[in-house]
């Protein structure tokens, strides 16, 4: 029975709302009553992604490998591009500043059980990670570019569920 339900595609589907939770998946960001809504159209993408990556068993360190920095694991775009998502899915402000705070929190939650954004004004008596701790992450971060476009989807699948996903 066991083995029958490890086996089952919806064992992914199951553990992968989960995570997804903790990397802040989201069709949409923004506020619209506070004039900024934008829609994530490709963020399908990382969810399947997502399910696949635990239906196949990646082990753990690739799975945050590849949600931190699959463009340089590899040196073309592949498959699993779309695990970079995990930075770019979450709050949106028109304040670089503040998605920067939110990402290097993400991050801090999701990977290392700390919460790390209020290393941002101040240092804790007693915490890991320091406010020159953050800022050193904070200069990473701000070094991101995210693209202006988003993925080419070519194979037939993909193009009928992405039509089916514009808004």
């Amino acid at each position: 029975v066991v083995d029958g339900l490890l086996k089952s595609p919806h064992y992914g589907e199951r553990w992968a709302r989960h995570w997804m939770d903790t990397a802040r998946y989201s069709d949409t960001g923004g506020v619209p009553e506070r004039g900024f809504d934008q829609r994530f159209p490709y963020a399908w993408g990382y969810r399947d992604w997502l399910i696949r990556a635990i239906n196949d068993d990646m082990p753990y360190d690739r799975f945050i490998m590849l949600q931190l920095a699959a463009d340089k694991l590899t040196s073309k775009p592949d498959a699993n591009w779309a695990a970079l998502a995990f930075i770019t899915i979450g709050q949106s402000s028109s304040n670089p500043d503040e998605i920067i705070n939110e990402r290097i929190d993400s991050v801090g939650r999701g990977f290392l059980g700390l919460t790390l954004a209020c290393a941002r004004c101040h240092d804790h008596k007693f915490d890991p990670v320091t406010q020159a701790d953050y800022y050193a992450l904070h200069g990473v971060f701000r070094s991101l570019a995210q693209p202006s476009e988003g993925p080419i989807i070519r194979s037939e699948e993909h193009t009928s569920e992405l039509q089916s996903r514009q808004y």
